[in-house]
């Protein structure tokens, strides 16, 4: 099921407007699922978890030290963090998907929350140095699920319909108060402009609804893109 995704975008290149890119790019996404694969299967979960961890401690250092010492590259323009990367939601989806193992340790003690805790800090503080609204809010989204999972799980029959009506009240008040919402986090409505541009990009959609442009080969800078 995982490489169907792969054999895909291989496909794709029948129909492809950019067949050489297609072919990169699947040829990309075929490794990528080949190495998770791997990755998956020969480490033990716990062992998975240090990893990301261990790779998480070595590129959070590595983008504090580059915004610190090389800020021309270290910080985009408006002052946000990008470390070493690229654009600063990499940077804080990187830290978020990296470190997102620590929220479901298991705390048996005082002294292993306060461990936990102190090692979330360089993550979460290089999100909000990053401005990546995002990801901050799918790590909020993250700690969460870790505080009323176990609740939920453990909830006797009687409590569910109070959880029903929660989750419904909850729903309702992001609904009706997305405009608070969007302005805490900066944004409006049309998400800074996104909401427009998909209206645009539905026409190009449906021209091509079911096979589309071929993998990856849409944004080239030519055909309906340049016209998009």
């Amino acid at each position: 099921a995982i490489l169907a995704f792969s054999v895909l975008a291989f496909l794709s290149l029948l129909w492809s407007q950019d067949p050489q890119l297609t072919f990169r790019r699947a040829m990309a996404l075929f490794l990528a699922s080949i190495f998770a694969w791997f990755f998956s299967s020969y480490y033990a979960p716990a062992d998975q978890m240090r990893l990301f961890v261990a790779a998480g401690v070595i590129l959070a250092l590595s983008s504090v030290a580059m915004a610190i010492v090389l800020p021309k590259y270290g910080l985009d323009a408006g002052g946000e963090w990008k470390g070493v990367f690229g654009q600063k939601n990499e940077l804080g989806h990187a830290m978020l998907f990296l470190f997102s193992g620590l929220a479901f340790r298991p705390i048996s003690s005082g002294p292993r929350l306060r461990t936990v805790v102190l090692q979330a800090i360089l993550p979460l503080g290089l999100i909000v140095l990053s401005q990546s609204k995002g990801s901050l809010v799918l790590a909020i989204l993250l700690v969460a699920v870790r505080l009323c999972g176990p609740f939920i799980k453990n909830s006797r029959r009687e409590q569910l319909p109070f959880l029903l009506f929660a989750t419904i009240c909850a729903t309702l008040g992001i609904v009706f108060g997305r405009e608070i919402i969007f302005s805490l986090l900066g944004r409006d409505s049309t998400l800074t402009g996104r909401s427009h541009e998909w209206a645009v990009l539905s026409f190009f959609a449906n021209r091509h609804l079911w096979l589309g442009y071929g993998y990856a080969a849409f944004w080239t800078g030519s055909g309906d893109s340049l016209n998009a």
